[in-house]
C-alpha cells in the first residue's frame, strides 16, 4: 500500500498535488477493490490520508510541484528557487495558521504582501495544507 502513496507523493513533484491525486485516489479505489471488501474497508481511508499528504508534501519539492509557487517565482523577480537544497528551513507560522483557516493559495496570496520571506511563506502555506479540510484543494479532492 505505501506504492500507492509513493506515487503521489512523487508524481506530485513533477504535476501538480492535485492532479495527482485525481489520478491515483481513484486508481486506489481499484486496486483495494481487488483485494476485497474487508481489506478494502481497512485500508481505503489510511491510504487515501497518506496519499494526501505524500501528494502535498512532494509537490513542496519542485517548482513544477505548484502553479502557485511557480507564480511566486515569477512575482518575486525570479529570485533562485527560495528554499532549493533545504528540506526543513524556517516556518511561517501565520501562513500555517491562516491555511487552516482560508486554504493554503489563497491564504498565500493575501500574505505574500506582508513579507520578504517567500521561502517561509511557501513552506508555512503549503505545511498549513495539510492540516484542515479547507486548507487544501487536495484535501477536499481526496475528500
Amino acid at each position: 500500500m505505501l506504492t500507492l502513496v509513493f506515487l503521489c507523493f512523487f508524481f506530485s513533484m513533477l504535476i501538480t498535488n492535485d492532479v495527482a491525486l485525481i489520478s491515483f485516489v481513484p486508481f486506489t479505489f481499484i486496486v483495494l477493490r481487488m483485494l476485497g471488501t474487508r481489506l478494502e474497508n481497512r485500508l481505503l481511508l489510511p491510504v487515501v490520508m497518506l496519499q494526501t499528504i505524500g501528494a502535498n508534501l512532494g509537490s513542496m519539492l519542485t517548482l513544477a510541484g505548484g502553479f502557485f509557487r511557480s507564480s511566486y517565482y515569477n512575482i518575486c523577480d525570479r529570485q533562485a528557487y527560495p528554499y532549493k537544497g533545504r528540506l526543513f528551513p524556517s516556518f511561517y507560522h501565520t501562513a500555517i495558521i491562516a491555511s487552516q483557516v482560508i486554504s493554503n493559495v489563497p491564504a498565500a496570496l493575501l500574505l505574500s504582501g506582508f513579507t520578504q520571506d517567500m521561502a517561509g511563506l511557501i513552506i508555512g502555506t503549503n505545511l498549513g495544507g495539510l492540516g484542515t479540510l479547507i486548507a487544501s484543494m487536495a484535501s477536499l479532492i481526496s475528500y
